[in-house]
């Protein structure tokens, strides 16, 4: 396994907070367009119903939330599969706090006990070498 496929998850997981942080300015400039109604039938900007197409973009977005939400499942089963057949259980803690915990290096060496960061770091490295 490469150092790329174990990040994907991370990668998966800051996407999907990408798009919540999406979702959530569109639901205040929905809140906000809702205050700006005056009933008054001309929209200089040629939008007809600002309202709806928010509305339209916050669905597509859920959507995309929930496949990337599926994605991310299909992945740490796919991640935890390749952990748990590594021989070595300090290895395997490691791989785990790393990639499936999203741990940075100080966490991962201090969870595991281990002196310092980059000793972890380079103990990853080599395994995967």
């Amino acid at each position: 396994m490469t150092k790329e496929r174990l990040s994907k998850l991370y990668y998966i997981r800051k996407e999907i907070k990408m798009w919540e942080n999406k979702l959530r300015e569109l639901d205040l400039k929905a809140q906000g367009e809702a205050v700006k109604v005056t009933g008054m039938p001309f929209t200089p900007d040629g939008t007809s119903d600002k309202t709806g197409l928010i509305a339209t973009q916050k669905a597509d977005i859920a959507a995309k939330i929930e496949a990337k939400k599926i994605e991310l499942e299909a992945e740490q089963s796919t991640l935890m599969e390749y952990i748990m057949t590594i021989d070595n259980t300090y290895i395997r803690q490691i791989m785990y706090l790393r990639h499936v915990e999203c741990c940075t290096w100080n966490q991962v060496a201090r969870a595991i006990g281990y002196a310092t960061a980059d000793g972890v770091r380079k103990a990853h490295d080599r395994y995967l070498q």
